[in-house]
């Protein structure tokens, strides 16, 4: 596993970090999207993007270089000249979603379920302690769809019961944290904040 999630963090280097208006660019183009690169990147990869696939428009920078002047500590100039990037406009350029791109190898996932019961002992104690936040949990025999879990406005954890003893353990603890930090949907939709 730890192979798996190595290889997945390498795949994920790879990427550009994008700007926080980048990011809400993206966003409302394609609300589901993963991973976005430009087309050069992609072919690196080894991967082809879909024929009929709709671009995803971002602003890139258009930059010159400039010498700047730098001075020692004494305000002196120093003859090196340093070199700086100036932003002289944006223009827009086209990324796409990993899921419009086809290619031999299969995508790294870090998608990785937890599988045992080596920490059944501390299971028990995890729920008494969430109960004593005066949170409730509950186990579901009924399919909760892609979700391993899911908590509520009104301290409600609920876990999948088809899981694994350490999946479990690893679910309540992340919903724990869901009602820590308060990210939590309204009443009607509670599995806006379940994990995946």
């Amino acid at each position: 596993k730890s192979e798996t999630i190595k290889k997945y963090l390498e795949f994920c280097a790879r990427f550009h970090n994008y700007s926080f208006s980048n990011q809400i660019l993206i966003l409302l183009q394609c609300p589901d999207a993963t991973h976005v690169a430009g087309f050069r990147t992609w072919q690196k990869m080894g991967r082809s993007i879909r024929k009929g696939s709709t671009a995803i428009s971002i602003l890139a920078p258009v930059t010159y270089k400039r010498e700047k002047e730098t001075k020692d500590e004494n305000g002196d100039s120093i003859e090196d000249m340093e070199e700086e990037n100036i932003v002289r406009y944006f223009r827009p350029v086209c990324v796409f979603d990993i899921n419009q791109t086809m290619g031999d190898k299969p995508v790294p996932s870090a998608d990785i379920k937890i599988t045992g019961d080596s920490h059944q002992r501390l299971l028990q104690p995890i729920l008494n302690h969430i109960h004593t936040l005066g949170i409730t949990t509950r186990f579901s025999e009924k399919p909760l769809g892609s979700a391993l879990g899911y908590t509520t406005p009104s301290k409600l954890i609920v876990v999948d019961s088809t899981l694994s003893v350490n999946q479990q353990i690893e679910t309540l603890l992340h919903e724990l944290a869901h009602q820590t930090l308060q990210h939590l949907s309204n009443e009607n939709n509670p599995h806006l904040s379940r994990e995946e």
